[in-house]
């Protein structure tokens, strides 16, 4: 169970903890066209100024949760969530009210707090309490998510990696699709309404639970992501999360999913803008390269590493 000890702008932190300058990989999308400009205002969405010449944000308005969740350093390589947050308002569907809704995701490591979405949705059935559990379940995604229960609320739910958030988001966020661009990506709103004409053409009902099982080419890569961060923890650090022991995949397939799956489909760290994609080939080899050097240093790599 998670403890959320200390939630504070990044030049308030006065706590000891050594941090470093954070890498922002998964920077905020501003609104490219008018008709995105007047949504946002019509969701009263405030975003920080865009940095002029990097049309990207600093890291001065994270904002950092340390906690003591059990499992958040295999998710995250680390104990603590630096996020990014813009929130957006919505009408209670029964009362009528006005509801705030807090859009959180860390950073550094694109993990997403997933829950708002299901609290605004639409549908009954998706703002259940346990329907996120459920969704991750579905998926088969227990061993790729952290749940953060206690402490500052703000960090509280379910904390997904972003390729698999962006997945379940699309298929059931269609009434707030617009709100959702600064996270997801100026093409989230069409990519939205396409999974809906799919859910709606296939003859099932738009909003069930049933609906909301997203590829299994996006479930295997965000798999496979995982099984790479937890060896490099292991060696790293020496130490493995104990319900994995036994089933966490040998070094080299994890590779070799991880590149299989992720190549043309795994969105690298954001580190343009707007949507220019990274060499994708490249960055994943240099990153196996790096891994592979750690686990067999000098010595020669398996013909079977790849």
């Amino acid at each position: 169970m998670a403890t959320t000890q200390i939630c504070m702008a990044a030049n308030e932190r006065k706590d000891g903890f050594n941090y470093e300058e954070n890498q922002v990989n998964y920077p905020y999308y501003f609104p490219q066209t008018q008709d995105l400009r007047k949504s946002h205002q019509a969701f009263r969405i405030q975003l920080p100024s865009p940095n002029p010449d990097t049309h990207d944000t600093d890291c001065k308005d994270g904002r950092f949760y340390r906690t003591f969740h059990r499992d958040l350093k295999f998710i995250l390589k680390r104990t603590d969530l630096r996020a990014h947050k813009y929130t957006f308002v919505t009408q209670d569907h029964d009362s009528g009210r006005e509801i705030v809704h807090s859009v959180l995701w860390d950073y550094e490591t694109g993990h997403v707090r997933i829950s708002p979405m299901f609290k605004s949705s639409e549908f009954d059935a998706l703002r259940k309490k346990n329907t996120p559990r459920r969704c991750v379940t579905r998926n088969g995604l227990n061993d790729c998510y952290a749940s953060i229960t206690g402490g500052n609320i703000e960090a509280q739910g379910f904390w997904i990696p972003y390729l698999a958030a962006k997945a379940i988001c699309a298929r059931f966020c269609y009434t707030i699709r617009k709100a959702l661009s600064p996270i997801f990506g100026n093409d989230f709103p069409a990519l939205c309404e396409q999974e809906r004409s799919k859910i709606l053409s296939g003859g099932k009902g738009y909003g069930s639970e049933e609906t909301l099982q997203i590829e299994s080419s996006v479930v295997e890569a965000v798999k496979a992501k995982q099984a790479v961060v937890e060896w490099q923890i292991y060696i790293e650090e020496g130490v493995v999360r104990a319900d994995r022991q036994e089933n966490l995949p040998p070094i080299e397939d994890a590779w070799k999913q991880y590149l299989t799956t992720c190549k043309g489909l795994w969105m690298p760290p954001r580190l343009s803008y707007p949507e220019s994609p990274l060499e994708q080939q490249e960055a994943e080899v240099q990153a196996a390269k790096i891994l592979m050097e750690l686990r067999y240093g000098d010595s020669e790599w398996p013909v079977h590493a790849f």
